[in-house]
């Protein structure tokens, strides 16, 4: 199983405001997660009936990959602001990942929200649906079988050189 906590502020770094009692849990292989519906559902997925809710699935999916990404992934709920799906931590900064399964993936009211919060810093967010590759502004909209190219770029220099000389 792979927790997701919630935290109580998008800001760096995320552990510091995470609720140790508040999270959700998602499954570390999608596969058994899909063995697990009923027979009727696992064919309308195949089928990929529009009935269908596929959000948790693909929620889950992501969840996976971010993780096999090395990232720490964290969910972010506030009454006055709503729900963002994931927060991570890359390149020093905290950004945010919508997963939308319906037609309607460009309208995300929460995310919009928590990006117009000064406070927060937030300079960029993905949105990972079943439409193509577009960027809007600081949002990057992707399919969500791209998830595996959010990752965190290694630093160029890892030894800091240090002037001993006076010592």
């Amino acid at each position: 199983m792979i927790p997701v906590y919630n935290v109580d502020s998008p800001t760096i770094p995320l552990m510091a405001s995470k609720c140790s009692n508040v999270f959700r849990l998602f499954s570390s292989d999608t596969g058994l997660l899909t063995s697990a519906y009923p027979a009727e559902t696992k064919i309308e997925l195949i089928s990929q009936n529009a009935e269908v809710n596929n959000g948790a699935h693909f929620e889950n999916a992501v969840a996976q990959q971010l993780l096999a990404n090395g990232f720490v992934p964290y969910f972010c709920k506030k009454k006055n602001l709503g729900e963002i799906d994931f927060l991570i931590e890359m390149a020093g900064t905290i950004v945010p990942v919508e997963v939308k399964s319906g037609k309607d993936f460009k309208a995300h009211k929460a995310l919009d929200k928590y990006m117009g919060v000064p406070d927060y810093h937030l300079e960029r967010a993905y949105v990972l649906s079943t439409y193509n590759v577009e960027t809007d502004g600081v949002v990057t909209y992707l399919p969500i079988y791209m998830c595996y190219l959010i990752k965190e770029t290694e630093p160029e220099q890892l030894i800091v050189d240090l002037d001993m000389s006076g010592i």
